[in-house]
């Protein structure tokens, strides 16, 4: 499965890019930021998929190794994040 690991690097710029805009904004969500993080997510579930399905043991590692990362920033920010306000911004 040679797709997989070319849309990893794809997602891997977009994340560079994500990280530029929000420390452009000083760590305020814009509608780029939510549209970046929609993407991975996206991509975490195809990470998923892509673990239980495929038999190549690189594809699989990279898929488990995103998901991993993603699952572990997603409970980083439940426990983290449950008692801060969510800084969103209204400018474009």
């Amino acid at each position: 499965m040679k797709k997989y690991p070319i849309g990893s690097v794809a997602i891997g710029v977009l994340q560079v890019a994500d990280a530029f805009v929000l420390f452009l904004n000083g760590g305020a969500a814009t509608n780029t930021t939510l549209t970046f993080a929609s993407f991975e997510f996206l991509w975490a579930l195809i990470s998923l998929v892509v673990l239980i399905r495929v038999k190549q043991r690189a594809t699989r590692v990279l898929a488990s190794v995103f998901f991993a990362y993603n699952a572990s920033g997603w409970l980083l920010a439940f426990f983290l994040g449950a008692g801060s306000e969510l800084l969103i911004s209204t400018q474009k």
